[in-house]
This record gives C-alpha cells, structure tokens and sequence, in this order.
C-alpha cells in the first residue's frame, strides 16, 4: 500500500533506496502507511524476513518540526528493530536549531542514547536543473536490543 496522505509521505521516497542499501532491506518487503500501532499512528511502518527472523523498521517523517519527530520517535522506540526521524530540512538548518537551543539538543541525546536515527534532506538548488534531493544520514539507529526471553524463543524455533 503505498498510499500518500500528506506531502511529508513523499519524503519516504527520498530515504528508502539510502535505508535499503544500508540495512540491506529485500524486495519482499511489506510497506505500510499510516499503520496505528498501540494507539500511535506511524507514517511509515517495513517489515521483512532476514534468514528465520523477522525484522521491522518504523519512519516518522516531518516537514520542518524536529522537535515534534524527535518526541514521536522516542514514543515509539520500542515499537520496532529500528527506528528513524526524517525531516525534509537541510542539514545545515538542523544544526543551527540543535546547536542554538538546549531542548533540542537534550531531545538529540536521548534520540541517540534510544538508538533512533534521524535523516534530513538535503536540497541542491542549480540554475537550469532539477532540483537535487539527498539524504544525508545524521544519526545511525541501532537495533532495539531484544529481550532475553524473546531470543531464547528465536533459538528454540531454529
């Protein structure tokens, strides 16, 4: 389903190949938007197979509120393996937000200590040409560490 709501859903075409090529994500992958999950809507939700696991990654995408994608990453951290912030604004303008203001730069903190990633797109302006739009990769996120019981019952199912 590859439905688009608002213009932030376009954001995800911007990010995916960048995302599929670093966490090596299949062609069978299960694209969902819009997905509520224990009540908190989430823009982006993928879910494949790696060997006999089975993996998820959840994206928030946002216009211009870091503040706001970094609350809605943090809500929904344990929801999926990983976890990303996109916000479609040049990486020079997210630096000057976190670096001029002390909430946002706690929020990037505890965004990184969660593992969350956070993705801005960076646009190229040149005369006679389209426009160039790049994700540039700010934080990586890590994988949610799983709990004992659940990798016990993943060797148990080899």
């Amino acid at each position: 389903m590859r439905e688009i709501r608002y213009g932030e859903d376009l954001l995800f075409n911007d990010v995916f190949p960048l995302l599929r090529r670093y966490h090596q994500i299949p062609d069978s992958v299960l694209i969902r938007r819009h997905v509520i999950i224990n009540n908190l809507e989430i823009d982006v939700f993928l879910k494949w197979r790696c060997g006999f696991q089975v993996r998820t990654m959840i994206l928030e995408l946002k216009s211009k509120d870091l503040l706001k994608l970094l609350d809605q990453c943090i809500r929904r951290r344990q929801l999926a393996d990983w976890v990303y912030g996109v916000i479609d604004l040049n990486i020079h303008t997210v630096f000057d937000i976190i670096l001029y203001s002390d909430e946002y730069l706690q929020k990037l903190k505890t965004a990184r200590d969660l593992g969350i990633g956070l993705i801005a797109i960076y646009t190229e302006h040149e005369p006679k040409k389209m426009l160039l739009r790049k994700p540039i990769m700010i934080l990586k996120s890590k994988m949610r560490p799983k709990s004992i019981l659940q990798y016990l019952l993943e060797k148990v199912n080899e």
